[in-house]
């Protein structure tokens, strides 16, 4: 489906967001923040949607009428001298999930994957790690990217599982410090990355409640 004339190719990543907003969710709120971190949708819709979903049912398509016709960012008709990212090489993504003892996890594995196929991301999965198994993963997943002859336009990494203030657990309840994870990633060990959009989504409470 698309709304008006001016929806091109490009924004159909877009377009499937929204959609997928009509179906609520624990990655509602996740990926309304990135759209208006994008600038995709501004503030105020975001609010409305939240609103919306608190009522249950639908969006209406008024409401995806007028958030379609948002998507455009501003630069898109500022001509070439505004900087941005050149997202047109190939964009990676690592997502890590652990199902046992959260409800819902596979609708949210499902829905991710959705998402960055929609994105056109590649995309390397890794279920119910534990410790070992989860850092040799995103070792091997940061080589590949230094390894690439090709440029990476930039790199998406997902982490969804129970955790604590500052870290993330794996399936066997090791604690793996977050910041552990980013450094990974950093300009050092990730020189393939530098000037490049490094984004990292955590589903993960914080402390006991």
């Amino acid at each position: 489906m698309k709304i008006g004339n001016d929806i091109d190719a490009r924004l159909e990543s877009q377009l499937y967001l929204l959609r997928s907003l009509q179906e609520g969710g624990v990655l509602q709120n996740i990926v309304l923040d990135i759209l208006c971190w994008c600038g995709w949708i501004p503030r105020n819709y975001q609010h409305q949607i939240l609103q919306r979903g608190k009522k249950g049912g639908p969006f209406s398509l008024k409401i995806l009428s007028v958030l379609t016709m948002t998507l455009k960012r501003q630069y898109e008709n500022d001509g070439p001298k505004m900087e941005r990212y050149n997202m047109e090489q190939t964009r990676k993504a690592f997502v890590m999930c652990v199902k046992t003892g959260r409800p819902g996890a596979e609708q949210d594995m499902k829905r991710m994957r959705n998402w960055l196929k929609a994105c056109k991301f590649e995309c390397t999965s890794c279920i119910n790690p534990d410790e070992k198994g989860l850092m040799e993963k995103l070792r091997e997943f940061r080589d590949g990217i230094n390894k690439r002859k090709d440029d990476v336009s930039c790199c998406l990494v997902t982490l969804m599982a129970h955790g604590g203030k500052g870290v993330i657990k794996t399936v066997l309840d090791e604690r793996i410090n977050l910041s552990d994870i980013f450094e990974m990633f950093n300009n050092k060990n990730c020189p393939a990355l530098q000037k490049k959009p490094k984004i990292f989504i955590i589903q993960a409470c914080r402390g006991g409640k």
